[in-house]
């Protein structure tokens, strides 16, 4: 995670209708500190923050240097105390971006000058605790915060303890606010994010007009191992901001058609559950790009090899527990069918053989994610297997089906959805060819943890069956993945109810418009995805063949006799090398009554045929 996402990575999800708004009541200081504890911690926070001074400010204006990332540069803030409204932009030579907060909702702004709103309940509610924190919303006594006390904390290295409260403010995410015993300022503060936690260390405060603020603010996520350090050169008060200087710019387009289209189509495929078209990066290609509504533009490192381009940085790019040291580099032109996008960033990321392999096939190249659908309206059809790019600056037909409204969190869309008839948000990922995976923390909160957790177990994630409903539509016998905490594969989400998998969205003709703050769907015949049928799992190698990795309790594999750690060299008759990881999956679900493999187990070569039958059925 980056500071770009300082404001996009929502926390902990909230119902939120109002926002913080400061009260219009001046600042009382008594000399008897209130009766309860967190109260009197409250009170000492605001005499040595210089609340006086704070409440005088119209306006701030900071410029500083910015560290992480590998992309160190400066930034410059527009802070507004009266009423958190804020605004920041960071400069890396040539690269730059940008959050902000108009006063009622955020928006990010990313390295390609896309700007998405983020206007989930979540991301608002993270937003008001934000802002509460940088305008120092505590100074007004008459602003409507819940504290709560909860104890002491040992700062680390030796330097003390520190009062520990939990503070919300109206209509905002619980921040648990660590202060100083000795000096009664920050130490640090700390809020839920959807997949971790934000952790913001304060350092060298100094007097400005009679307030304190921090000349030193180092943002840490610690499930991602990931760190930042802002450092202010200038704080300088002044006169009040314009209204326009926190709202969110417009997505610079870059978009280019062909003379006289509004439209244009493009031909894409279904690998491995996986919409993939072909795109050509400065002039050299074609590429098998994934278009992904659920990710960023990012290219693999022997993607940018192969276009001359070297990355700048050292960001932390995180999927599935694999943590990538990735860089970014600018793309002067990006063509894909008829169109052309120019000045693209994208990511740089070395992912691994099994995330790319597509077995005799030419590697995944790249991603196409929020960057691409920021500026197109995209409609995909499985029908014709032809992807639609509607530019945005014209007017557009209505979509075929029936509308879905979605907003944003973070950078994929999030969709109204029902689990075994429960309701939450799901967001919509294009380039999850997996399950739909059930967020535990939803699943808890719905009641269907224990439902679930009687799935299959595949090594850490159990898998089952539910009716999943999007708008108005129900499919009946969805596959899901769920893993609790005690679950070995696990990941935390608390905004999103589920992930939804390509193996579902492809039972619909999809149309994104972000613009529109919709997606419409019209659906397909509803087909129930199949399952594993033999019960092998197998790891692709490098070398062609498949390892086995696991064989799942009660299944055909079991009878046949298969191992973990056999090594497949060839299925039903072909070489293994002929076959992707998605290849290999497909084989074991069809509607066959045997597959049959050649395996090397130590020194021996043997012949295995597994009857397949339904481990998991439809119904």
């Amino acid at each position: 995670m980056t500071r770009l996402d300082f404001f996009a990575r929502a926390g902990i999800a909230l119902a939120v209708t109002l926002c913080y708004v400061p009260s219009t009541a001046p600042a009382a200081f008594a000399a008897r500190l209130p009766a309860d504890r967190a109260s009197r911690i409250v009170a000492t926070l605001r005499d040595a923050t210089g609340c006086r001074g704070w409440l005088r400010f119209a306006a701030v204006k900071i410029h500083g240097t910015h560290a992480g990332d590998g992309l160190d540069g400066t930034y410059d803030t527009a802070l507004d105390p009266k009423n958190g409204r804020s605004v920041t932009r960071w400069y890396s030579g040539d690269l730059s971006s940008a959050d902000g907060y108009d006063g009622r909702q955020p928006w990010s702004t990313d390295y390609s000058k896309g700007t998405l709103v983020m206007n989930a309940p979540s991301a608002r509610a993270t937003a008001v605790s934000h802002a509460w924190i940088e305008a120092h919303g505590w100074c007004d006594v008459g602003a409507e915060v819940r504290y709560r006390d909860l104890g002491t904390a040992r700062l680390d290295a030796g330097r003390g303890t520190a009062d520990v409260v939990a503070a919300v403010p109206r209509g905002g995410a619980p921040v648990t606010l660590f202060v100083d015993q000795k000096s009664h300022l920050f130490d640090q503060t700390s809020l839920a994010l959807d997949e971790d936690h934000e952790v913001v260390s304060y350092a060298d405060w100094r007097t400005v007009d009679d307030a304190v603020a921090p000349f030193k603010v180092r943002i840490t996520y610690p499930e991602d191992d990931e760190s930042e350090t802002d450092v202010v050169d200038d704080f300088l008060p002044r006169g009040a901001f314009e209204a326009s200087t926190f709202a969110a710019p417009k997505t610079v387009s870059g978009v280019t058609l062909p003379p006289g289209t509004d439209a244009v189509r493009v031909p894409y495929i279904m690998d491995g559950f996986k919409p993939i078209v072909n795109v050509r990066i400065n002039g050299k290609g074609p590429f098998p790009f994934v278009v992904d509504a659920g990710g960023h533009f990012i290219l693999t490192a022997q993607t940018a090899r192969a276009v001359d381009l070297r990355p700048r940085g050292a960001d932390h790019s995180v999927n599935q527990r694999n943590v990538y040291q990735a860089g970014y580099a600018k793309v002067h032109r990006l063509q894909i069918g008829d169109v052309v996008i120019d000045d693209q960033v994208a990511k740089i990321v070395p992912y691994g053989f099994a995330k790319v392999e597509r077995g005799p096939r030419p590697p995944k190249a790249g991603w196409l994610g929020r960057e691409f659908f920021e500026r197109f309206s995209v409609t995909l059809d499985p029908r014709t297997r032809l992807m639609t790019l509607r530019r945005l600056d014209r007017p557009r037909p209505v979509a075929v089906g029936a509308r879905v409204p979605i907003v944003f969190d973070d950078d994929s869309p999030l969709a109204p959805c029902r689990i075994d008839g429960r309701s939450g948000s799901c967001m919509l990922d294009t380039g999850n060819a997996g399950f739909t995976i059930v967020a535990d923390a939803w699943a808890r909160r719905a009641g269907l943890a224990e439902t679930l957790r009687r799935g299959i177990d595949e090594g850490g994630e159990r898998i089952s069956r539910a009716r999943i409903a999007i708008g108005p539509f129900e499919r009946r016998a969805a596959l899901v993945s769920y893993a609790s905490p005690d679950m070995s594969y696990y990941e935390p989400y608390n905004v999103e109810a589920a992930i939804l998998s390509e193996a579902l969205l492809d039972r619909f003709v999809m149309t994104f418009d972000y613009t529109r703050d919709g997606v419409w769907l019209e659906p397909l015949p509803d087909i129930p995805p199949p399952f594993n049928r033999s019960g092998v799992l197998a790891t692709k190698l490098p070398d062609g063949a498949f390892r086995v990795r696991r064989i799942l309790a009660h299944s055909p594999a079991i009878r046949a006799d298969l191992r973990a750690g056999d090594r497949i060299v060839a299925v039903n008759g072909k070489p293994a090398s002929q076959f992707s990881g998605a290849d290999f999956a497909r084989a074991n679900e069809a509607a066959a009554e045997t597959i049959i493999f050649r395996i090397e187990r130590g020194t021996q070569a043997l012949r295995v045929s597994i009857g397949l039958r339904d481990i998991l059925p439809a119904s």
